[in-house]
């Protein structure tokens, strides 16, 4: 069914398909719980996020973590070095949110992480419309109409492609394919 993901962000906000206010961002329990639906086999979602950020969310990010069974391994990020350091890192074929930052969002840094997660098969997952239309597996961002919009980016993404099936797009309810 079409309707369930937003179901479940209807759940987690009060208010039914959309964000409470302008500004606001996906949260860790709206980006795990779509990796989990889509991963059901993942157990380690990685989590890059800046240093400024994570005293606020690391909560957030084990409650939700501990809510889908999946273990947050959160690297923190404050400069151009960091994202090198970091994206070296991670392990081939596993998966990756980024949360919203200045440094991740300058097209140097995209362009990098891109680049360095496809040759690892890292699947990207951000709430930035930037990543997601240069080749980040999964964008989840809110609207002009202030609803939730999936888009799943396969065209970067073809080791996955078997594995999003129409019957999988439509019950995430994935508003957009990229071939």
């Amino acid at each position: 069914m079409k309707f369930r993901t937003a179901l479940f962000f209807t759940a987690i906000l009060p208010l039914t398909h959309s964000f409470s206010g302008a500004g606001e961002r996906v949260n860790a329990y709206q980006y795990f719980y779509v990796v989990k639906r889509l991963f059901p086999e993942a157990e380690i979602v990685n989590v890059f996020i800046s240093k400024s950020m994570v005293v606020a969310e690391q909560q957030l990010l084990q409650r939700a973590g501990v809510q889908n069974k999946l273990t947050p391994r959160i690297y923190t990020i404050d400069s151009a070095a960091d994202i090198g350091q970091r994206v070296r890192e991670l392990g081939e074929n596993s998966l990756l949110i980024l949360y919203p930052c200045a440094l991740l969002e300058k097209k140097s840094s995209m362009l990098y992480c891109l680049s360095k997660c496809k040759s690892k098969q890292v699947a990207i997952i951000s709430s930035s419309r930037g990543y997601s239309e240069l080749g980040a597996l999964l964008g989840i961002f809110e609207n002009d109409q202030g609803t939730i919009e999936l888009v799943l980016n396969l065209k970067h993404n073809a080791h996955l492609r078997n594995k999003f099936t129409d019957d999988v797009i439509t019950e995430m309810g994935i508003n957009q394919v990229i071939q």
